[in-house]
């Protein structure tokens, strides 16, 4: 017999306080070749990235932030 899934399986869900906590964590990218410094652009990846992941989950997300107005994924 299998057991009920539990309604807080995922535990909560939030947006991080702290973009890019795993990549600091780890450090710097010992081969980018950007013109921005790796951390600092992967936390700006990060920040616009998690809400739209969150929305995502949630189910609040029907079309893509950058698809042009009328279109939808």
């Amino acid at each position: 017999m299998s057991e009920a899934i539990s309604d807080d399986i995922f535990g909560e869900v939030r947006i991080p306080p702290i973009p890019a906590a795993l990549p600091k964590r780890l450090g710097s990218f010992p081969f980018w070749r950007g013109e921005e410094r790796f951390l600092d652009t992967m936390e700006s990846i990060y920040a616009k990235a998690s809400p739209v992941g969150l929305s995502t989950f949630l189910g609040e997300l029907t079309k893509s932030p950058s698809a042009p107005s009328g279109e939808e994924d």
